[in-house]
């Protein structure tokens, strides 16, 4: 895969192994603060309802920690 990424001259590709995906407890993740200019990228992340949990574990630790800032100033 990572071969074939490299001859498309593709973008950065995270690899996440299997056996690592249940360790973080959603609990865990601290989620940003509620505001209008700030929200975390797990809002605009959806799975088929019939997607494996672990996908759906693995989705949250991800996009959990990553968020959208309306401002730069505020990101900052």
């Amino acid at each position: 895969m990572l071969e074939l990424n490299k001859q498309l001259k593709g973008g950065v590709v995270n690899i996440y192994p299997l056996e690592t995906i249940g360790l973080v407890n959603k609990k865990d993740i601290k989620m940003p603060p509620a505001s209008n200019d700030v929200r975390s990228m797990i809002e605009f992340v959806r799975l088929k309802a019939q997607a494996d949990q672990r996908l759906s574990t693995l989705v949250h630790n991800i996009f959990s920690k990553v968020v959208m800032v309306k401002e730069y100033a505020r990101a900052l």
